[in-house]
């Protein structure tokens, strides 16, 4: 009986490593002070190697007999908008010339911070200034000096609307709006809101090199975008030297080679997105959701001038992981592997009970458990060697024992 308990536990604890071992890749986390709950940056190179959906993520606590696989939740930042409607009224509207005239009514006196304008016309582009009063005698001007616009247009190869305006938050009884070439808008309905962002957590990715260059025959401004390390890209921030306003269709590309290696010779660009920039509002292209070694964005001037490109920035929406740990115990995060099954956590149901705020912890550079020149848990790989085959000799003799026995 005691030679079957020995068998099943070295049985178990060679299980426990051959599970461990079967990811690529590997980080040892600092060393923990405090029992309970903690988040875990996962750094955007990491997220580059680990499956989209995380199914082959694996958080393993490592005791002196004992390896265990511990329990875990993901979670991505990202921006939470809270709108809340401010009923308005339109108690005057009138023209001048090619100008329209509106003014709202709210009663409530309720924080206002944007505004939404919905024209029956498809194809405009209105300068529009906002102001505010109580006595709708003195008018205060609630955006900057210059108008604010609005935009719209729409054919067979584009579709863009701008009818959003913000601006700093105000609760005065009286809005008057100034819309000009208001002929081209037809009926126009305004809705006010106050708009309450939570931003995301961003994480800047070091990009060691950018290539521009200007096709005058297909009339595009080209930019490739190197980073240092393979990454998960989100988001792409840009701006430009040009002051004129100006509409732009944008392609986003990603290489080919971005995840399995780095040959140029073998290299494709796959289409990843495709958006707009434009002089009206901040150039920023969402929800791209890739991973990437290098990006590529095609700006599609038509016949008007070519965009410059003064800077280019690429963000990750930083990704956590959230885990009950342990002080006094080693824990290794471990990834990359491509058939894994997503694990099933009972703490899935139990969310509700998790801190929202929570101590960061940290972890080490990250390792591949497949080289043979990397330090694993257990040590150096040849002590790993010894102890496998210590284990096999032992599981040998151990079995013939059994047979005897029986």
């Amino acid at each position: 009986m005691r030679r079957l308990f020995l068998f099943l536990l070295i049985v178990s604890g060679t299980t426990a490593y051959g599970q461990f071992s079967s990811y690529r890749m590997a980080a040892d986390l600092d060393s923990v002070r405090q029992n309970g709950w903690h988040h875990l940056h996962i750094l955007p190179s990491w997220l580059a190697q680990m499956r989209g959906d995380k199914a082959d993520v694996r958080l393993f606590s490592f005791r002196k007999n004992d390896t265990l696989e511990t329990p875990y939740l993901v979670h991505k930042s990202e921006d939470r908008m809270r709108t809340k409607e401010i009923p308005v009224h339109t108690i005057n509207r009138g023209i001048s010339g090619r100008t329209l005239f509106l003014t709202l009514s709210q009663p409530s006196k309720k924080i206002i911070n944007t505004l939404t304008f919905s024209p029956e016309a498809i194809n405009f582009n209105c300068g529009v200034i906002i102001e505010g009063s109580d006595d709708q005698k003195n008018w205060i001007r609630l955006a900057t000096d210059e108008p604010q616009r609005i935009f719209g247009i729409q054919n067979s190869d584009i579709s863009y609307r701008y009818t959003t305006l913000r601006f700093t938050e105000t609760n005065f009884r009286y809005l008057r709006l100034q819309l000009s070439d208001a002929s081209q808008l037809g009926t126009v309905h305004v809705e006010a809101t106050e708009n309450t962002v939570d931003w995301a957590e961003l994480d800047t990715l070091r990009i060691t090199s950018t290539t521009t260059t200007e096709s005058h025959t297909a009339h595009t401004t080209e930019m490739i975008m190197e980073f240092e390390n393979p990454s998960s890209v989100d988001r792409l921030q840009l701006r430009f030297s040009n002051t004129g306003d100006f509409y732009r269709s944008v392609d986003v590309l990603a290489r080919g080679d971005s995840i399995g290696g780095r040959n140029r010779n073998n290299a494709w660009w796959y289409p990843v997105s495709s958006g707009v920039v434009s002089s009206l509002e901040p150039a920023i292209l969402r929800n791209l959701s890739v991973r990437a070694s290098a990006i590529k964005l095609i700006i599609h001037n038509h016949n008007d001038q070519p965009l410059k490109i003064t800077n280019a920035i690429a963000l990750a929406e930083r990704t956590y992981l959230a885990a009950k740990l342990e002080k006094n115990t080693r824990y290794v995060l471990t990834f990359g592997k491509k058939n894994d099954q997503a694990p099933r956590y009972d703490v899935v149901y139990f969310q509700e009970t998790i801190p929202s705020v929570l101590p960061i912890i940290s972890a080490g550079v990250s390792y591949s458990l497949q080289s043979a020149n990397n330090v694993t848990t257990f040590g150096q790989n040849w002590w790993i060697w010894l102890l496998l085959i210590v284990a096999a000799v032992i599981l040998g003799w151990m079995a013939m024992g059994l047979i005897k026995e029986k």
